[in-house]
């Protein structure tokens, strides 16, 4: 599946005592790109700043991924407004996947 345009909903976390950016998070479903499944969340953990997903195909389908992304090919820019992805998902290996590309926020 490849995924372009501006659909989906960025959220960048803010420090609440400087309001500096601290925490990248990107929420899209097949509203927003059609063969997606029924959702797709990446969130960069504040504590850790490490990056966890959770991509649900369907309902009751077995092709589920969440975890945290550890095994590299993952980097959130220093700015917490943009996340490049060259990695394999984790969670599910009867399932494997790789993903590759850019999320951008404003």
């Amino acid at each position: 599946m490849t995924a372009k345009g501006s659909a989906g909903a960025c959220s960048i976390g803010k420090d609440i005592s400087t309001g500096a950016p601290i925490g990248f998070n990107f929420t899209a479903t097949e509203a927003d790109y059609p063969g997606l499944g029924q959702s797709l969340n990446f969130s960069e953990d504040i504590g850790s700043h490490k990056l966890t997903m959770k991509w649900l195909i369907a309902q009751g389908n077995s092709n589920v991924w969440f975890g945290y992304m550890t095994s590299g090919g993952v980097t959130i820019s220093p700015d917490h407004h943009s996340l490049t992805l060259d990695a394999d998902l984790p969670k599910n290996p009867d399932h494997p996947e790789h993903v590759k590309g850019t999320i951008a926020c404003p």
